[in-house]
């Protein structure tokens, strides 16, 4: 599952929005012309080095020009994931937004987003190579981007304890609509980094969405350059390290995150199995938020864990009810418009069969398409999968989605864990894509990357989503509160036998 890939991304996007910084003596009235502000800073997820970022300031006439380069590799299992984006922010010189341009590489493949503001909103334009779309979209007035942010913070001139709030723009975060986040100046102390102590001024942010709040703490000194900054999020702790370009672009070698991310368990679990009692342990304080659904039941106990009863899935539908018309909706990432999606539906000759017949067509459907089941790409939409015929969980999540949506059923995202033996004494579980489908009254579980329609009792269901969001941010950040933060038991187990 691609959730940490996206979740740099994410996090990529928000971090040179918040440390961008430029020398004491700039006027932020009147910068100077050319590049006024470069800076340099090494990624890190728990002390292991997966990237670099760069960014820079520069006046062209009337227009500040904001350029930010990131570099991130990641290992996935036996391959690796190169991912290279870069963003051109343009705003006037007295803040005003103008345009955004994001090119984002990622192996062989190319995703071009071009935003234009208007006074209304925005007009956004999206090429991945395989497809493009355009969507037009209202924000409220007065939120800031990137040199607008700088120059709201030079404007309040905080004092230590103090705070403030604005809205701002991350369209790799939320791309149709600004984000409340608070700035509180905590003020000077001495930091150790890499065995050098720093005097430096700490800042505290806070973006906050309505699922999750991101926080954020800074550290740049008393020329304005970045010193360090933090973000924890879940078990993981990202960090950006203050560097010259030498430092930033040295070799390093990726951590194996889906490895890393594997949780193990202290049994394993039967093919037969009918349900399964999982017992989920926070790390933290409290355990967050796990859905009840048609097949799983959660009990929050008095010491803080939570119990999970899974049940085996069935095929069954009632007489419909009325469900959100976003699960029949085509969006950016469930394409099935695209002539490759109608084809295959087109070719499975649905018509005369039920709708759990349908439904077990279109998982196999799905799962033959992916004739190649690798890591290797990052992310791919439906009707790409299709004629890639290349992906993991989420490729085959996407496109089943696609499929079931083409079919006229409603059709979802769903993530969360699931379990599979790493080796024969090594069961484990792994953070997994899959799709729901509406049966009349409710949603039930189907795995095209499993092959079922009949789900095992093996998944623990954290998030689901509409698709809408071609960022996928929700439902990333909703799993991040998982990522290491815990500990699964495997406490009951019942077969048809008994």
């Amino acid at each position: 599952m691609k959730f940490l890939l996206c979740l740099l991304t994410l996090v990529s996007a928000f971090f040179p929005v918040s440390a961008q910084v430029f020398s004491v003596d700039i006027d932020p009235s009147d910068p100077p012309e050319g590049i006024f502000s470069e800076e340099w800073s090494e990624m890190y997820i728990n002390g292991d080095k997966v990237g670099y970022t760069h960014t820079i300031l520069k006046r062209r006439g009337d227009e500040i020009i904001t350029m930010e380069d990131s570099f991130m590799n990641m290992g996935r299992g036996p391959t690796s994931i190169t991912t290279i984006s870069t963003t051109h922010t343009k705003e006037s010189v007295d803040g005003t937004p103008i345009s955004i341009l994001d090119v984002t590489r990622e192996g062989d493949r190319t995703k071009t987003q071009n935003i234009q503001f208007s006074p209304e909103g925005a007009t956004i334009e999206v090429n991945d190579g395989a497809r493009a779309w355009t969507r037009e979209i209202t924000l409220d007035p007065g939120f800031v981007l990137s040199w607008s942010f700088l120059l709201e913070l030079v404007k309040q001139d905080l004092r230590p304890g103090e705070e403030f709030e604005a809205h701002i723009y991350v369209p790799d975060i939320v791309l149709d609509q600004t984000l409340p986040i608070t700035t509180k100046y905590i003020g000077e102390e001495e930091i150790s980094i890499r065995g050098e102590t720093h005097q430096a001024i700490k800042i505290e942010q806070t973006l906050r969405l309505v699922f999750l709040p991101l926080k954020l703490s800074v550290w740049i000194n008393h020329e304005g350059k970045l010193l360090l900054m933090e973000m924890p999020i879940g078990g993981m702790d990202i960090t950006l390290i203050g560097s010259t370009e030498e430092q930033a672009k040295a070799s390093f070698s990726p951590p194996d995150f889906f490895t890393d991310t594997l949780i193990p368990l202290n049994r394993s679990i039967p093919e037969n199995a009918s349900t399964v009692t999982f017992t989920l342990h926070p790390h933290g304080e409290s355990m967050p938020d796990i859905p009840d659904t048609a097949y799983q039941s959660v009990v929050k106990n008095d010491d803080g864990t939570a119990s999970v009863t899974v049940r085996r899935g069935e095929l069954r539908f009632t007489e419909p009810s009325a469900v959100d018309p976003a699960y029949l909706e085509a969006t950016p990432l469930v394409d099935f418009e695209d002539p490759a999606i109608l084809n295959l539906v087109n070719q499975a000759d649905l018509e005369n069969l039920s709708q759990a017949e349908k439904v077990r067509k279109l998982v196999e459907i799905a799962d033959n398409a992916i004739a190649i089941k690798s890591m290797d790409l990052g992310f791919a939409t439906a009707s790409e999968t299709v004629k890639l015929s290349e992906g993991d969980c989420t490729e085959h999540a996407l496109l089943l989605t696609a499929l079931g949506r083409a079919a006229g059923i409603p059709t979802r995202g769903a993530s969360g864990v699931v379990y599979f033996p790493l080796a024969p004494d090594q069961p484990v579980m792994g953070y997994h894509m899959w799709a729901q489908i509406w049966n009349g009254s409710e949603w039930l579980d189907v795995d095209a990357a499993f092959g079922s329609a009949e789900t095992a009792p093996i998944r623990i269901l954290y998030s689901t989503t509409d698709l809408s969001d071609p960022t996928l941010s929700e439902d990333v950040l909703t799993i991040a509160q998982f990522l290491g933060q815990t500990t699964i038991e495997v406490v009951d187990v019942t077969t048809p036998e008994n």
